[in-house]
Formats: structure tokens, sequence, C-alpha cells
């Protein structure tokens, strides 16, 4: 059957366009449904595999750019924070709640986008189901890899002096983006686990085993703290951050038995009428 992708769009909570694809084989209201929030310093484009599949197994997707980032929505890259990414996401709910009806919502996510999932999830119940893929558990630690120097650090230490920061997987963005992550509680793995306490609902974290940006074992410790009982964890073999753009790991993921576990057997038990 075929996939339609139509563009929509929405204001958020301070009045700031969003731009979203909406995803779907047949239209109707009460269809299960999934928000794909950007992962840091991408679009909605970059999440078409991701969407297409979650498509093909049954739900309706709503992919979105987020304000102050790269895309197509309101707002300078420089501008972008984490407490934006997540009013973005909540607006996004309002949005899909409002508009299409679903009788349950869940949010995929990859990166830095799912780290701002767990926190939104742990103050809105709305959210039913978490799948992250290559999740930042601990900014701080995957920032340190990225740039090469410990920004949140230096911050912490009020040793940071510069009011940009010039190189985040190729953007410049303000210092406020740290900040942000330190004022907020997105920025180390304790904050991390503190908001999947309050989370407890089912999730399932996918792991690149050689991926350079973030330790495995920060992905495990975070999972442990999970109030749900409902939780996988999938290492995909031979595989670097950029998973998405490899087809071999796409089909690891995609295996029948591996998609029922992944998207059969915890969503049956949610992805159902109350």
């Amino acid at each position: 059957m075929k996939i339609t992708s139509k563009i929509i769009s929405y204001p958020n909570r301070l009045n700031k366009n969003i731009v979203a694809y909406y995803d779907y084989i047949e239209q109707g209201f009460d269809k299960p449904f999934f928000i794909i929030p950007p992962a840091y310093g991408e679009t909605k484009k970059d999440s078409l595999k991701l969407s297409y599949f979650l498509v093909k197994n049954g739900f309706h997707v709503l992919r979105y750019d987020a304000t102050f980032h790269v895309g197509e929505s309101d707002g300078d890259m420089l501008e972008s924070d984490f407490e934006k990414m997540k009013e973005d996401l909540l607006s996004t709910l309002d949005f899909v709640e409002q508009e299409f009806k679903p009788h349950v919502i869940g949010i995929a996510g990859t990166s830095l986008g799912i780290r701002v999932a767990i926190k939104a999830a742990s103050h809105d119940k709305r959210i039913r189901f978490l799948l992250g893929i290559v999740p930042i558990m601990d900014v701080r630690s995957s920032l340190r890899a990225i740039y090469h120097e410990d920004v949140i650090g230096e911050i912490l230490a009020g040793n940071y002096k510069g009011k940009t920061i010039d190189d985040i997987m190729g953007f410049e963005v303000s210092v406020g983006f740290a900040l942000s992550a330190i004022e907020h509680k997105y920025h180390d793995l304790e904050s991390t686990q503190e908001d999947l306490r309050a989370v407890d609902i089912p999730i399932a974290l996918i792991s690149a085993e050689n991926d350079p940006w973030i330790n495995s074992a920060d992905i495990k410790k975070a999972l442990e703290s999970v109030a749900s009982k409902e939780k996988q964890f999938i290492v995909v073999p031979n595989t670097i951050h950029q998973i998405n753009e490899n087809p071999e790991a796409v089909l690891f993921v995609m295996q029948p038995g591996r998609r029922k576990s992944l998207l059969g057997k915890i969503p049956e038990q949610i992805f159902t009428h109350q």
C-alpha cells in the first residue's frame, strides 16, 4: 500500500511556526500515532526511513522541524536550546491530539531527540511509549566526545568565557544551549536517570555497537532507572552513530522476529483501546 506524506504546519506555544510531514497509509481518527522529534542538526527529512518503517507497521506518524533549528520552522539555529526543543514536542503533542484524535501516542527519536522526549515523558502522561535510536543519555559526555572539550564541565566550574560554542556537529550555537542543558537538568547521566524514574511506560532503546559519541554502558544504566518493567535494549553490530544511514543496520532492526518484538509485543499492550 502507498504511503502518503502530507506537509502541514501549526504554531507552537510561543506562536512560532512548526513545519512537519504527516505520514500515513489510510487516513482516519483514533489511530495509534508516533511523533518523531528531530535529532540535533537534523530535519524532518532525516526521519524518513524511521517514519516509513513505523507507518508500514500500522502507525500514523508526524515528523517535524524544530523551531530555532535547521529546517523550515521559525527561528535561528544559533538560539537553539533544550527547553525550546521540549516545548516544540509538547506543542506537537497538543496539535496531534486536537487534529488527529489518536487513541494513543508514542515518541520515536534519535540521538538528542530522544533525550528531549524522555524529559517530556517524565512530565506529560499523554506519551505512552518511547522508542530511542542511538539515544544520548549523558549530554556532557557526548558533547565532550563530539567537541573535544568539556564545555559543560567548564561552565559548571565557571571557566567558560565564550558566548558561542563553535562546532557541535558542524553548527554554531549560543552558549545558552549548554546553559539550558544545565539549568533544566538535561546535562548528565544522573539527570537522565532522574527523569526516567518518572517514566512508567514501555521503552525500547537501540544502540550502535561502535558509536564514538555514546557509551552503551550509559544506556544500560539509564534503562535500569526506568520505572516501567517493559523495556528493551538492542545493540546493532558493526555500526556507528549515523545508524539510519547504514542499510545493514536497518535490515538488522527490521528482521521479522526483532520487528515483532520491538513494535509488536510492547505496543500490543498499550496500542489498544482502554
